[in-house]
């Protein structure tokens, strides 16, 4: 019998991640009071990487893979590239993303269950950078991580937690668009401005406009597919507007 706490899925019906179909997955390693850059960390054999039909095959084979085995292959293929990481056992966190008043991104840090299955964790968290490796128990890795919470979570609180931080994740693209138009505005109205610096400013500008742009549609997109693959989660019902950078969510921003 399943458990709801643990969420368990089943071999007949297994859905394997897209983000998971390369062998690896990107991740965030802190190791004492260090944090590496994420970076791809493989979890089958380096030959057999890209290989979708191995990792549906790894999956379908052992439909309850367990958190604490997925870090233990995390760590075995990390062990010739960096051999002083696996001293101490390998703990995986979900850093739940918020908005500060100053719309700053905050972090904080929630210890999954070993004993979780992998395949539960929402595909949101998976996909974003949410997630996290510690390495060892050191105060000084504590320090570094910042606001951790007490405890093991539930998989209701990584659904939730997917939740919040796809919301702060549109929201904080949203506001740079805003941003950016702005500063366009400026560039083109500016009077003090020469026609050659104006010239400059301007392809600045539109250039950084773009880039936001392109990334409020994709976080806007991850929100979307992450309302559509979970139960009784509604994040996102109309956009404002048909173009996301100038109208976007209606429903989250309540116009």
């Amino acid at each position: 019998m399943s458990s709801p706490f643990f969420h368990t899925p089943r071999a007949s019906n297994q859905h394997v991640p897209a983000c998971l179909s390369s062998g690896s997955l990107r991740l965030g390693i802190i190791d004492g009071g260090s944090y590496s850059p994420k970076k791809n960390i493989p979890f089958v054999e380096p030959m057999l990487q890209h290989s979708s039909s191995v990792v549906k095959h790894l999956f379908t084979q052992n439909p309850l893979l367990s958190v604490e085995e997925m870090l233990k292959r995390f760590k075995q293929y990390l062990l010739d590239s960096d051999s002083h990481l696996y001293v101490h056992r390998w703990r995986l966190f979900v850093n739940t993303i918020t908005l500060d008043e100053n719309g700053s991104k905050k972090n904080t840090y929630a210890q999954i269950d070993d004993n979780m299955s992998f395949l539960s964790i929402p595909e949101y968290l998976l996909n974003s950078d949410c997630l996290i490796i510690c390495t060892n128990n050191h105060t000084q890795t504590q320090n570094a991580m910042g606001r951790v919470l007490s405890g093991l979570v539930t998989r209701q609180f990584l659904v939730n937690s997917a939740n919040v931080t796809a919301v702060s994740a549109v929201s904080y693209y949203r506001k740079r668009v805003v941003e950016s138009i702005r500063s366009l505005d400026f560039a083109q109205h500016f009077p003090d401005y020469s026609t050659d610096d104006r010239i400059g400013l301007v392809a600045i500008c539109e250039k950084s406009l773009a880039n936001d742009r392109r990334l409020c549609e994709l976080y806007t997109s991850e929100a979307l597919k992450h309302e559509q693959t979970q139960d009784n989660v509604v994040l996102v019902t109309a956009f404002a507007e048909p173009t996301i950078g100038d109208g976007i969510l209606s429903r989250l921003y309540g116009h």
